[in-house]
Parts: C-alpha cells; sequence; structure tokens
C-alpha cells in the first residue's frame, strides 16, 4: 500500500520570494490608453519620430496618454572589430515597416544586399542551406550539429558582422545616458507632455542593460566592474542543455559567440539606480525592462540561474520603487525563476511579440496570451502585447485587447 501524501500547504503559506498580483498596487498609466514606438520605427526611433506618432493618433481621434519610448534611445555599440559608420548598417535606407519582426533585415535578405560578388557565392550557398534545411530540420539532426559546429568554428567571425550590421543583438551598452538621437531627452518629454498632452513616458531597458549585456571597456560601464559571461549552454557549459533542444538558434546566437556584458549582482542596484535616475531627472515616469529571460543562464559563479535572477529582478525592483514609483512594465521574462521573484512590479508581458510579417502568429499570439493570463494573472497584471493598427491583423488583436 502507499503512504497517503501530507496535504497541500495553502500557497500563502508557502514560502516564495514573489506576492501575488492582488497585494501589489498596479502603475496608473494602465488606465489609459497608449503608444509604443517599437512597430512603428524598431530602434530607428527619432524625437521627430516619437512626435509625429503622437499628433498623428491626435488627427486619428485616439490621443495616446502613456507613451513606452522602446528600443532605440541608448547609447550601444557592437564590439570594436565590428564597430561602422551608421550609414554602413545593412538595414539604413529601409523602412522599419519592410524589416522583420525585432527590426531585423534577415539572413537571405542580407545575402541578397550585402553579398553581391562572386567570392560570396559560399556565404549565399550557406545562407540557402540554413533557410531551407537547418532551420526546418530537428534539434540534434545532423544538418543542425554541423550548422553548429560551421558557426563556432569556420564562419563565427562572419555571423557577428552579420549581426552588427543587420541586428541590434551584438550591441552592448556603453553609458546610462541617451545617444546621440536622444541627447535632448528632457526636452521631447517636456514637448510631447505640454503640447500633445501626454500623462506618462516609460523607456526601454534591457535587464542586463542592452542585448549584449553592457560593454566592460566603454568608459562610462568600468565603474560597474562588468565581466564577459557565456550563457550556461554548450560548448561554454552544458547546464540547461534543455534550452537548446526548445530553441536551437541560442546556440549560435551572438552571447554564444561573444558572451553577455554582465555587471555582478553586487553592482547591479548601483547600476539600476544610476540608469533610472537619469531618466527620472529627464521626465520619464517608468520603464520597460525587457530580455529577462537571459539572466537564468548567466549565473554561473554566481550561485546558479536562479540566485542571479532574484538578485537582478529585486536590485531593478528596489531602483524601481524607490525611483519610479513602482511604475514598471516586465517583459520576456517567463522563466519561473523570474516570475517568481516578482514583489513589487505587478505587470508583465504574457505573449512573444507581435510579428507583423508571419501571417500564421496571429492566432497563436492571442491564443498563448489567454492561456498565459491564466497562470500569470495571479502573479501579475498581464500585458497583452502591442500590434501594429494598420495590418491585416489589427481587428484580431484590437477584439482580443479589448477583452483582455
Amino acid at each position: 500500500h502507499t503512504t497517503p501524501l501530507p496535504p497541500r500547504a495553502p500557497s500563502a503559506a508557502r514560502p516564495t520570494p514573489s506576492r501575488g498580483g492582488e497585494k501589489k498596487p498596479l502603475p496608473p498609466s494602465l488606465d489609459v490608453f497608449g503608444w509604443c514606438t517599437w512597430d512603428a520605427f524598431y530602434s530607428k526611433v527619432t524625437p521627430e519620430g516619437v512626435k509625429e506618432g503622437l499628433a498623428e493618433l491626435i488627427r486619428g481621434g485616439t490621443p495616446a496618454r502613456f507613451l513606452i519610448l522602446d528600443d532605440g534611445w541608448q547609447s550601444t555599440d557592437p564590439d570594436e572589430q565590428f564597430r561602422r559608420p551608421p550609414e554602413d548598417d545593412a538595414r539604413s535606407g529601409v523602412n522599419a515597416s519592410e524589416l522583420a519582426g525585432g527590426g531585423v533585415l534577415e539572413g537571405d535578405e542580407y545575402a541578397s544586399s550585402r553579398l553581391s560578388s562572386w567570392t560570396d557565392l559560399p556565404a549565399r550557398a550557406l545562407v540557402w542551406w540554413y533557410k531551407a534545411v537547418v532551420d526546418k530540420a530537428p534539434f540534434d539532426s545532423m544538418p543542425v550539429r554541423l550548422w553548429n559546429w560551421l558557426t563556432h568554428n569556420v564562419i563565427k567571425h562572419e555571423m557577428l558582422r552579420y549581426f552588427a550590421e543587420a541586428t541590434d543583438w551584438s550591441k552592448r551598452l556603453t553609458s546610462i545616458l541617451p545617444n546621440r538621437k536622444f541627447v535632448e531627452l528632457i526636452t521631447l518629454v517636456h514637448d510631447v507632455k505640454k503640447d500633445l498632452g501626454l500623462e506618462y513616458a516609460y523607456c526601454w531597458h534591457a535587464l542586463t542593460g542592452y542585448w549584449l549585456g553592457v560593454d566592460p571597456k566603454s568608459p562610462g560601464m568600468k565603474r560597474y566592474d562588468p565581466v564577459i559571461q557565456y550563457p550556461c549552454i554548450s560548448p561554454h557549459f552544458d547546464y540547461t542543455p534543455g534550452m537548446a533542444q526548445l530553441e536551437p538558434t541560442m546556440l549560435w546566437n551572438p552571447s554564444s559567440f561573444a558572451g553577455i556584458g554582465l555587471i555582478p549582482p553586487a553592482k547591479i542596484l548601483v547600476f539600476f539606480s544610476e540608469l533610472h535616475q537619469s531618466l527620472r531627472d529627464a521626465g520619464i515616469d517608468g520603464v520597460k525592462v525587457d530580455a529577462q529571460a537571459a539572466i537564468t543562464m548567466l549565473g554561473v559563479n554566481y550561485g546558479g540561474g536562479a540566485a542571479i535572477t532574484r538578485a537582478y529582478v529585486h536590485a531593478m525592483e528596489k531602483s524601481v520603487k524607490e525611483i519610479m514609483g513602482g511604475n514598471c512594465i516586465n517583459c520576456m521574462c517567463h522563466p519561473i525563476e523570474n516570475l517568481y521573484s516578482y514583489k513589487e512590479t505587478n505587470v508583465a508581458r504574457a505573449s512573444d511579440d507581435f510579428y507583423p510579417r508571419e501571417p500564421a502568429s496571429h492566432t497563436v499570439h492571442v491564443y498563448n496570451v489567454a492561456y498565459n493570463s491564466l497562470f500569470l494573472g495571479e502573479l501579475v497584471q498581464p500585458d497583452w502585447d502591442m500590434f501594429q493598427s494598420r495590418h491585416p491583423a489589427a481587428g484580431l488583436h484590437a477584439a482580443a485587447r479589448a477583452v483582455s
């Protein structure tokens, strides 16, 4: 016979570092209509574009009272050997609406625009083989294993060049101050609040600073003692083999090639506090903190993924609470290590991105956010993400948000 298990303790009695959503205040920005710059501009956003977007919403009869200035305002650069003048970016001259989700120029489009010489034929053949074979092959199949070996041993430099010229994923944060486009961020925020009826302005940043963390060589980052840290997947470590099975592209992601510039947990509160204070001084009311899942793979020498995630999330929340009044949207944060660390913040994205060029993604998006919200709603207010209002699937997304 089997011994009956003791009754399960009520959830409130079980120790957890998080707090239920009903016990945490909600940001007042949730009560007004908002606009995010991401799908309109990606990282090509400019102050002029922000003003025009808000003005266009007023002309259309739906004035925004809440703005998220997404990726594109920060000071970032790829590693030194891949730095080029802005006009050399493969996306220069390409309208944001023509880019793939995430503001990316995809590999085949990059090959068409940049690999035009006969000497580039082998590279073009590899791009074709990846799209036609590797991308559709099962994990641990021979094509995937061969591609993984090639990217780390033969074409690693070329891969990093592509990421530097056609995406933002290999860039690191070089300063907590805005880039040259947004050097007058304080003026922009003042103007849109005064002239365009805006009540709340948020800025985007990644939990690690930027997509590939911070630049350890940058004078603006050295005081935080950053180090290059590799994710705990093959070929560096193999503590989480399931991650590669779920998302094989992590094996040839820029973080796997070049590591993430990581601020040690002992200094991360200083970083967040200085970053958030500089934004608050410019009139910013809150932050959208993205790419949070990445920290769960960076725990080697810091007590493991759960420990470093708690340290980062709690430091971020402390800074947001003290400086931004708790106004925060957590994003790309679905690992349990993240979700169970939220003690103060009370909003989190419930979905993957909105993908404007992938028709099959839209019903899946709505399906996912509805089901995810059943669980996430116990911890936070689920955010169903932005969408483009001028899009074939706009009606579906608008109806879903109306009942969310």
